[in-house]
């Protein structure tokens, strides 16, 4: 079985920085190479630590060119709330500042995993995939029809966040670090996952936000925001093991891309 550790780096709150580079010691510590999904903004502002998250051979891939919730950019819409034209000048434009840095970012995940099923299509026009959807049994979630695995929807391969079987909760940290990882690899034995897992976290999940997320009102998970800390280290050290003890073999969404290609 085949996992993929995706990180989202995004400048929403101080100390994001501080928290791609304690992931990139814990990656490192494990022997795992990941995919970071990283804003335009980013690579803007910040461009070393995306010199050092390639230096330690990750694969990098776009998170869009902004990312709303930013104190600085708090009322730009998401990718879901454009029309055709400016999504797919968002899309364009995230694609184009990584080449301006010398980087062929591959794939695009939409922040927030907000994306119409009709923009993917543009996606596929730049990218070679997309990892913008979670299918879960929540209500109202818009992409319970769509695939649990690798797929191909449209002209783009769709590489879709995993979840539990039965309950199809994310296998992402706004769901597990509140009851920690004890009892996210407990369901991971019982219930089972696809394979493979795809695995979503934030570069903050490491750093103590402080409350500095939860001002506005947009932020709905306020139960997630205020378990963000140091003290997650244990909680990824934990599951990175548990995954290594059963042979799980670590790709990047690049290789699966390409092997799915081959096939």
């Amino acid at each position: 079985m085949d996992a993929i550790i995706t990180i989202d780096v995004e400048r929403l709150y101080p100390g994001a920085e501080k928290g791609t580079y304690q992931f990139l010691s814990l990656l490192h510590n494990s022997g795992i190479k990941g995919t970071f999904f990283i804003t335009g903004d980013v690579i803007s502002n910040c461009p070393e630590i995306v010199n050092q998250i390639v230096k330690a051979g990750h694969e990098i891939a776009s998170h869009g060119f902004s990312h709303p919730g930013h104190p600085d950019n708090f009322q730009l819409p998401y990718l879901m709330d454009l029309d055709l034209d400016e999504a797919r000048e968002e899309i364009r434009r995230s694609k184009q500042v990584f080449r301006q840095y010398g980087y062929n970012a591959r794939g695009f995940r939409a922040p927030g995993f907000r994306i119409k099923k009709e923009f993917l299509n543009i996606v596929g026009q730049y990218f070679e995939y997309d990892s913008s959807i979670v299918n879960s049994f929540f209500p109202g979630d818009k992409y319970k029809r769509l695939p649990r695995v690798p797929s191909k929807i449209g002209n783009v391969l769709e590489i879709p966040v995993s979840n539990l079987n039965l309950c199809r909760i994310p296998l992402g940290t706004p769901y597990f670090l509140t009851p920690g990882p004890v009892w996210l690899i407990k369901l991971l034995k019982w219930l089972g996952t696809t394979n493979p897992i795809i695995l979503y976290f934030h570069c903050f999940d490491l750093v103590g936000l402080n409350n500095q997320a939860l001002p506005h009102s947009r932020f709905k998970k306020k139960w997630y925001f205020e378990k963000c800390g140091p003290e997650n280290i244990y909680f990824f050290e934990s599951l990175f093991s548990f995954l290594l003890e059963r042979g799980i073999r670590f790709r990047t969404c690049q290789e699966i891309s390409e092997d799915l290609k081959e096939a």
